[in-house]
């Protein structure tokens, strides 16, 4: 009897001892608790400027002249006042050669890629006659304006005869009805920038008929290739 007693105290014992051990274990989580070890987050270094060659993030902002709302474009990226202040003056100033009272100004985004923006704004009655339109290109890096020669840089030759040769070709496989005479590409031709090249546009009644609306010509970046200098804006369509 007292050796089935000294045995069952021995193996109480033993349970108890190895139930205190395993508590012990429990409470150091680095014994069977193994957390992962997580790799770095890698560091991405990005060109400020590539970002604001991609595109930009634009919102419409709106002033009031001579009773004429002006809805214009405000570009929200940083370090951008002074393309800000451009577009603010470009449509006030539109709005001014229109000699605009009441109505409205409003634009549509026709390009925004690689640094290069372009608008068509179009001046709209209080009954919603069009009035009058416009074409603005800006050169993001710098904040300014470009004309159409701007656009195919210095040292290179003059474009103008290879550009109207392309709009007559265009107009002819429009079927354009021509009203009399189609002026010649110059730096006040209207235009916007295009993937591949431009488009040269015409406003209602300049050129054609009625029934032509407001012609776009599409100019491709490959048919003027040769009169592109580096340092030509259609560079970086190419």
């Amino acid at each position: 009897m007292r050796r089935i007693a000294a045995k069952i105290a021995y193996f109480a014992a033993a349970l108890v001892m190895l139930f205190t051990a395993g508590c012990k274990i429990a409470d150091k989580p680095d014994v069977h608790i193994r957390v992962p070890k997580r790799s770095p987050e890698p560091i991405i270094e990005i060109d400020p400027q590539a970002s604001v060659r991609h595109s930009l993030s634009i919102i419409t902002k709106l002033v009031v002249q001579n009773g004429c709302r002006i809805h214009f474009p405000y570009v929200c990226n940083p370090d951008m006042d002074l393309l800000n202040m451009a577009l603010q003056s470009a449509f006030t100033e539109f709005a001014s050669e229109c000699e605009a009272e009441g109505g409205e100004v409003d634009y549509t985004i026709e390009f925004n890629r690689f640094g290069l923006l372009s608008f068509i704004l179009n001046y709209v009655s209080d009954d919603g006659s069009l009035l009058y339109t416009d074409t603005a290109n800006y050169d993001t890096d710098t904040g300014k304006r470009v004309s159409l020669f701007e656009c195919f840089g210095t040292g290179k030759d003059d474009p103008t005869d290879r550009l109207n040769e392309l709009v007559g070709r265009r107009i002819a496989e429009k079927g354009y009805t021509v009203l009399g005479e189609v002026p010649s590409v110059s730096d006040d031709t209207l235009f916007v920038f295009a993937f591949g090249g431009l488009d040269i546009c015409f406003r209602p009644y300049e050129a054609f008929s009625y029934d032509a609306g407001s012609p776009r010509l599409r100019i491709s970046i490959y048919e003027t290739s040769g009169y592109i200098a580096d340092d030509g804006l259609l560079n970086r369509l190419r």
